[in-house]
Order: structure tokens, then sequence, then C-alpha cells
């Protein structure tokens, strides 16, 4: 079955775990358009039934953790394993703020490696792990590489 011939509204007015799951699973453009499918949906999440809401975040959890870096897969599992039905929104909200949190520290310290700032001095600036540091620096360079 093609997911993303099927119309938007019909997944969406299903109301159930299969079809919240497929209007997900749709090709996305960025990060942001999965937070906003998540939001759509969250109302559907508090009312399906508790085995349902299980395997939703269990098969969310998967996805997330492979479409972000590594380094926030324990914060992602943890936000959607320690969430509720009655909390979706609060989980959404959380992942949401995980991942924008992240994005501002890569584009920080891109920002400082332009302007000529050594790891160590992004680290303590920014007050990051210089692992991290290190990590989004090597993205920035391989990147960069291949537009050139």
């Amino acid at each position: 079955m093609d997911i993303n011939r099927m119309e938007k509204d019909e997944l969406i007015n299903n109301e159930n775990l299969i079809s919240s799951i497929f209007y997900l699973d749709r090709t996305v453009k960025n990060e942001e358009e999965i937070f906003e499918r998540l939001n759509t949906i969250s109302r559907v999440l508090q009312y399906i039934p508790r085995e349902d809401f299980l395997v939703f975040k269990n098969w969310v959890k998967h996805i997330l953790i492979n479409r972000f870096p590594e380094e926030q897969s324990g914060e992602i599992i943890s936000l959607i394993e320690n969430s509720n039905q009655e909390e979706v929104s609060f989980m959404i909200s959380g992942l949401e703020q995980s991942y924008k949190k992240n994005t501002e520290n890569a584009l920080a310290v891109v920002k400082l490696l332009l302007e000529g700032k050594t790891v160590e001095e992004i680290s303590e600036k920014l007050n990051l792990p210089p692992k991290k540091v290190i990590e989004i620096k090597e993205i920035f360079e391989s990147i960069n590489s291949k537009l050139n």
C-alpha cells in the first residue's frame, strides 16, 4: 500500500492507530513536519485503547531515534517511555523542544567555527561537551567539503 497516495484528511479522520501511523509515516520534508503531524494526531492518541497507545509509543520511538542525532536518543526514549495518554501534548512539546535545542546548538557551533573559534572556546562559551562540538564540527566540515 502506498501511504503517500492516501489523502491526508482520510488518514486523520479515521482516528485510529493504523491511520495515525500511516499519516506520520508519509514522506516528510523536514523534522518540523513530524512535530506538526504529531500535534495533528495528538487528540486521537489520547483516546485510542491503552494497548494501541503502547504500540504507538514503541513505533514512534524507533522512528524518531532513526531521524535524530544519536546523542538525543536517550532523551527521546525517556520522553516517550515516561509519557501517558493524558500527557501526549507534553510528550510532543518535549520532543520538539529537544529537537530545537539541538538545532540551535549546532547553528551556534557552526557560527563560532566560521568566526575562527577553537573547539575549546566554543565548548566553554556554549557550555557544551568538547565531544559534541567536535561532532558538529566534523559534520559541518563534511557538508562543506561536499559543497566545494
